[in-house]
This record gives structure tokens, C-alpha cells and sequence, in this order.
């Protein structure tokens, strides 16, 4: 630190690269007593996260300031950053200080959780150009898990292996004097014993064990809040479960502790909260909190788990400069340790690849400002709704990804239209694909008159065969008259039936996964095991009245002005249905035989579901 400006902390997962940078470097910063004038510097700190370049200019807004003043100097800082090394040395510059320390710790985000190959170039430019300036008023450190060097080899990167190699410490594992001095010292600050039979077994169970230091110090804190006079002994330790046990044992009570539904979004955090290695180690992810939520699991269920889980001091929760909540797994020990993570994390690997690819290219549309150019086309979006539709009850995707595929969808029907469009008024030079619409046209044509065909219930399969090929090519089923129609079984997921007559019609056990049913009119009609799961809050205002829903699933579908009356609700699934009123749901048959979630059985005066 006096005579150079960069520093690379690397060693081992656990092993204390961030400690012995915030506690130990930073710390003696900030007394002034080891460098003189460092009390004065400006430390900043952050971690890469999914967007480097954004965290390094959070890193710069002041948080005393109001949120406006905020928001006004991260678009400047921003501004800055965008221009890379020379933007961030006139921050650097403007900087009324003799040195600014900025730290990236745990740097290999860079590689986890950026997977935009050119964001990741470009912070890596920006960070290490800077650098390169006559003065020695930035200095940079990184911390690093060892295992993560290779990757910084896999490209120029500005130079950056070299300056690793030139610039490095190792954090080795501690001895057995260190781990001592950790485990007394202490406790001798707060007047508590600790028996030596404690420190002795403490440290032979960590001793040789590379990146424990995490469960170490989990293990102490519960010792530390479990003690019942002032020493910490051995017999508490050994009923905790040891080292190995107490973090496992703790996650595992607080779990099994849950409801069902609270179970299930648990599992679902922390496989969000875990970034999969690719050839290194499962490590921690950072989630934006808000990311968390599905229409399987709304805000609600999400913060009160969340709190929960902070509370039993599982996972930490904290607010970036710009008012984002996010959240992170406290202890990363957790990851690696606890068996019933690694049992799911082991069950999902591969789907849980693929919903990151879909829910980062979903990320980055919203980023974008929700361009079309960002959405999905071709084989790669039928791939994903295929996707989509697999997993609507296991590691469901985030709002923001299902409303990603649905903008999508919408799109490619409507460049379908466009080309219909330019294809009927090109010159005669391309009529070969005039004749490809026309085709298309005519089998449409061809299609309709087979559903016309069909009267009432014969030839049922023939209309439904129709149907299903009509909305596979995208054609609206709108304003259509299915009176009466026997559409048993029918695969009608993303149909549009807006204002569709389905009068006495027979949907049972239809797929309508995504449908579009508003003021769709389905009095009397035969919805029994229906699936309208993750609807898209389009059955609004449709007339059920009469309807046959027995074993229907309607959960999180939007029932905004539905007309239920003496609707057979029997065995039907309306948990978290959007816009439900007790009104509406009363004027059903049965409906204290359906399903609701928690908060509207309370509404209704209906006792809790029994636990299964």
C-alpha cells in the first residue's frame, strides 16, 4: 500500500480474504496509525456483481444525500463510467483526497454472475486503465477465491493475470496458534471462559480443514448465544453438532419448521441464492429481491420467508445505494455444507441453467427499456416457451421472464401479420412467397371450416385437432361462437377467447395455460379439471355463472369481475387468485369445499387448511 496501487488478496473459499481486507487493512486505514495521512483517504468498496461497471458507480454516490440527489449523481457517475478508465480518472481526480482505496471484493463475481462477456471486458479496461496515471491516488485491491485465477487467463483482460502475479498475497490457512488466538481472544474481550477441552476440539476439527473459518465463526456465535453461565463448554458444543453440524442442523430445524408452500419458496431462494460453478465450486449469488417473486409466490410469501431467514441469520438482506433490496446466503458454508442444498441443487443443476440464460436475457430486455429487438425469435423462443410450460410447478420463472416469453409470443404474431401485409403488396418478382401466404391462408380457411363442420358433441377430436392447429399458428379465436362445443382435453394454452361464446361447453380436463378469457362467456360450461394455471390475469370479467369447475386449477389466475354464481367450486384451486372477492366466491355452490391460500381462507372465516 505505500508504494504501489494495486494489491490482489487471493486464497481459498473460506479461508478470510474478505475479513483480513475489511477488518484488518481497512481497519488500520481508518485508524491512520500504520500509514500516515490514511485516515483522511476516501475507501470505497463493492462487488461486481451481475453489472461491474453500475456496482463501481453505486461505489461512488454519497448515502447521506435524499433520493433524488442520489439518482441524479449515479446518472452523472454513470455518465463517467461509461467512458471507462478516462471517465474513471476525472472521478479519481475530482476526488478531494490524497488517495482513493477502492476494493472489489470477492472479484471473481466478475466471472459468476457477469455473463455479458463485453460488461465484463469493459469493467475489467475501466478498473485497470485508471491505473495508469502519473500520481499514486487510486490504489485498487481485489479480493479473489484462488480457484478463479485460471479465468483470468482466459483473456487479455487489460493485463490483469499479470498484475495478479505481480501484486499478490496469499491468504494461507491459519495454524494452530491462529485458530486459538481467534477462538479466545474474544471471548476475553467480553470476560468469557472457554474451557481448554472446547478450544482443543474446536481446533482439531477445523485444523485441516481448508475454508472452515465460516463455520467457525457461525459455530461460536451459536456457543456464544446459547451459553447459560459465562464460559463457553464443550458439552454445548458437542449438542450443537460440532463444527460440521451446527450451521446444517440450524438451516435444516428452521426448514422443517415451515409450512408446505413456505418449504417450497425456501428451496426456491437458495437455489437462486446459489451461482452454479462452471468447472469451480457452487459459490454464492446476489438476488435482486424483487426477482424472487412468481405468481406461485407473490410479495407477500416472499418477505415474510426472507425475514424469517434473516432473522435465524441464514441469509442478510441490505439495500443498494440506488433503494434496491437484495439479498445473499450469509454464510456461503451453506452451499457447500448443508446436504439437503446440495441434494436440490444436484436435482436442478440443469434446469436451473437454463431458467439463468432465460431470466438474464429477460433482465437484460428490461434493462434495455423493453426493446423488441431484445426478445425472443425463432427456435430458440419455441424452445423457451417449451421450456415454460415444463416447469409451471417446479423452479418456476420469475414474473419478469414469463412476461419476457408473453411480449415474445405477441411479437412473432405480430411480424406474422406484418409479413402477410408486406408479401401481398411486393411485385410479381416474389410471388413464390406471396404463394407461401396464400397457402398458409387457405389451410387456416381449411381449418375454420372443419371447426364449423362440427356440430355440438360428434366429431369432437376433429374440432379439437382444429382448434389446437389454429392456435398453434397463432390465430385468434376471439369473438368465436364454441356454444355447446365438446373441447374435452383440448391443448388451448396462449389461446386468444376473448369474448369467446363457450356457453355449455365441455372443458374439462382443458389445458388453457396462459389463455386469454376476458369477458369470455362460459355459463353452464364443463370446466372440470381445467388447468388455467399462470394465467395471465385474463379471465377477467368472464360470466362462469353456472359453470361446472369441480377439480379446476385457478390459482393465480385474475378474477376481476367473474361471475361465479352457483358455479360448483368442489375440490377447485383458487389460491392467490388475483382480484377474488369473498362476494364473488359465496355466490358459488361448494365453495367451502374449494382451495384457497391462507390469507383468503382467513377472509372467508374458513379455519386453516389442515397441514398434509
Amino acid at each position: 500500500m505505500r508504494s504501489g496501487n494495486f494489491l490482489a488478496v487471493l486464497g481459498a473459499s473460506g479461508s478470510g480474504k474478505s475479513s483480513v481486507v475489511r477488518a484488518g487493512l481497512l481497519y488500520q486505514l481508518k485508524l491512520g496509525r500504520r500509514l500516515s495521512g490514511s485516515d483522511t483517504w476516501q475507501l470505497k468498496i463493492f462487488r461486481p456483481g451481475t453489472n461491474p461497471l453500475q456496482n463501481l458507480a453505486l461505489a461512488f454516490v454519497e448515502s447521506e444525500l435524499s433520493d433524488i440527489e442520489r439518482a441524479s449523481q449515479l446518472a452523472k457517475v454513470e455518465e463517467l463510467t461509461a467512458k471507462g478508465a478516462v471517465g474513471l480518472g476525472q472521478l479519481i481526480t475530482a476526488a478531494q483526497t490524497q488517495r482513493v482505496v477502492l476494493v472489489v471484493d470477492q472479484f471473481e463475481e466478475a466471472f459468476t454472475q457477469c455473463q455479458d462477456i463485453t460488461k465484463r471486458q469493459q469493467f475489467f479496461e475501466c478498473v485497470l486503465g485508471a491505473l495508469q496515471r502519473d500520481d499514486n491516488k487510486l490504489c485498487l485491491i481485489i479480493t479473489m477465491r484462488a480457484d478463479f485465477f485460471g479465468k483470468c487467463l482466459e483473456q487479455e483482460y487489460g493485463g490483469l493475470a499479470k498484475k495478479i502475479q505481480e501484486h499478490l498475497v496469499t491468504v494461507t490457512p491459519m495454524n494452530r496458534e491462529e485458530l486459538e488466538t481467534t477462538i479466545i481472544k474474544p471471548a476475553e474481550q467480553v470476560n468469557l471462559a472457554v474451557e481448554p477441552e472446547l478450544v482443543s476440539q474446536m481446533i482439531a476439527d477445523v485444523e485441516n480443514s481448508p475454508g472452515s473459518l465460516p463455520l467457525l465463526q457461525y459455530t461460536l456465535t451459536e456457543l456464544w448465544q446459547q451459553r447459560t453461565e459465562k464460559r463457553l463448554t464443550l458439552t454445548m458444543y458437542s449438542k450443537l453438532g460440532r463444527v460440521r453440524g451446527t450451521l446444517q442442523t440450524r438451516a435444516t430445524e428452521v426448514y422443517e419448521s415451515l409450512s408446505l408452500e413456505e418449504q417450497q419458496a425456501t428451496k426456491r431462494i437458495f437455489l437462486e441464492l446459489t451461482q452454479l460453478g462452471e468447472g469451480t465450486e457452487d459459490t454464492r449469488r446476489q438476488v435482486v429481491q424483487r426477482d424472487l417473486l412468481t405468481s406461485q409466490h407473490p410479495e407477500v410469501v416472499i418477505n415474510r420467508i426472507i425475514q424469517r431467514l434473516a432473522d435465524e441469520k441464514l441469509v442478510v438482506t441490505s439495500t443498494l445505494s440506488n433503494q434496491i433490496a437484495v439479498v445473499d446466503v450469509a454464510h456461503e458454508a451453506l452451499i457447500r455444507h448443508w446436504l439437503l442444498l446440495r441434494k436440490w441443487i444436484e436435482e436442478s443443476r440443469d434446469v436451473l441453467r437454463q431458467k439463468r440464460k432465460i431470466e438474464a436475457a429477460a433482465i437484460e430486455w428490461r434493462d434495455k427499456r423493453r426493446v423488441k429487438d431484445y426478445l425472443l425469435q425463432g427456435k430458440r423462443l419455441r424452445e423457451v416457451v417449451d421450456f415454460h410450460k415444463q416447469q409451471t410447478e417446479n423452479l418456476r420463472l420469475s414474473d419478469l421472464a414469463i412476461e419476457f416469453i408473453q411480449a415474445s409470443v405477441r411479437q412473432r404474431r405480430n411480424n406474422r401479420f406484418r409479413s402477410i401485409a408486406f408479401f401481398l403488396i411486393i411485385p410479381l418478382g416474389l410471388s413464390v412467397y406471396v404463394g407461401i401466404v396464400i397457402e398458409k391462408s387457405i389451410r387456416i380457411n381449411q381449418l375454420w371450416q372443419q371447426v364449423d363442420a362440427v356440430k355440438g358433441k360428434e366429431d369432437s377430436r376433429v374440432r379439437i385437432q382444429a382448434l389446437e392447429k389454429l392456435v398453434q399458428a397463432d390465430e385468434s379465436l376471439a369473438n368465436k361462437d364454441f356454444s355447446g362445443a365438446n373441447l374435452s382435453s383440448a391443448q388451448l394454452g396462449f389461446a386468444d377467447l376473448g369474448v369467446a361464446n363457450l356457453r355449455g361447453a365441455n372443458l374439462s380436463s382443458a389445458s388453457l395455460f396462459n389463455a386469454d378469457l376476458r369477458s369470455a362467456d362460459l355459463r353452464s360450461a364443463d370446466l372440470s379439471d381445467a388447468d388455467f394455471v399462470s394465467i395471465s390475469g385474463n379471465l377477467s370479467s368472464a360470466n362462469l355463472s353456472h359453470a361446472d369447475l369441480r377439480g379446476a386449477n385457478l390459482s393465480y389466475a385474475n378474477l376481476s369481475g367473474v361471475n361465479l354464481f352457483s358455479a360448483n367450486l368442489s375440490g377447485a384451486n383458487l389460491s392467490y387468485a388475483k382480484n377474488l372477492t369473498p362476494e364473488q366466491v359465496k355466490s358459488a355452490k361448494n365453495w367451502d369445499k374449494a382451495r384457497y391460500d391462507e390469507v383468503f381462507r382467513a377472509k372467508l372465516n374458513l379455519p386453516p387448511e389442515p397441514a398434509k
